[in-house]
């Protein structure tokens, strides 16, 4: 528990501080980096205020001072200014966002890609959970299994292209997806409704 410690110390106030350095000097010259959770939450508080100094202009001596200890690459003080700085001129923030990368439970650990908005690169896709322990979702991998074990599916093309019954039942078993929504609620992707005969939305039953 973190009672008392209001920040993430990380071995000692002088590499903490040395590490935000680098992470936010990374951050200004590339606009998108990867980087642990933590890291990137901590950078993100970092990140916010620079801007808000870049905001401020070079001809600011406080600013110019506070750029100059915080961005270890001196090269990058004029991007910081006349490209960050000019890019957010009519925003009040927040500037940066972080995306999570990896599913949740996967050795335990998971990275983050922390941007400046506005950036040139491609958008990052959001990421999406599955829901496996669903009862539909294990009933339909229930099937899968069956069609897969009942040697309907080591049949050679041709004979697959004749069956058309048999072709359409693996389409559709193998085809059908299902999401939850916001409220929990379980959707056919197919077909657009709920799990439901009337259309009205039901809730999902977790296995």
């Amino acid at each position: 528990m973190r009672h008392g410690k209001p920040y993430r110390r990380w071995g000692g106030a002088q590499k903490r501080v040395n590490l935000l350095r680098n992470l936010v000097t990374g951050l200004v010259r590339f606009e998108r980096i990867e980087t642990s959770i933590a890291r990137a939450h901590e950078c993100q508080k970092y990140a916010e205020r620079i801007i808000y100094v870049a905001k401020r202009g070079d001809k600011d001596p406080d600013a110019m001072r506070v750029a100059d200890f915080w961005l270890t690459d001196k090269a990058q003080v004029h991007k910081l200014f006349k490209v960050l700085g000019q890019r957010y001129t009519h925003s009040n923030g927040p500037f940066t966002k972080i995306h999570k990368v990896g599913e949740p439970g996967f050795l335990g650990k998971m990275t983050a890609f922390i941007e400046f908005k506005g950036n040139p690169y491609p958008p990052l896709q959001p990421f999406e959970r599955k829901n496996p322990k669903w009862l539909i979702n294990v009933l339909l991998q229930g099937a899968q299994q069956d069609i897969h074990d009942s040697g309907l599916a080591q049949k050679t093309n041709h004979n697959i292209t004749n069956d058309r019954s048999m072709d359409r039942l693996s389409d559709a078993v193998s085809e059908v997806k299902l999401v939850s929504s916001v409220e929990g609620t379980v959707v056919n992707e197919r077909t657009g409704l709920s799990d439901g005969h009337d259309g009205k939305n039901y809730e999902g039953t977790p296995v």
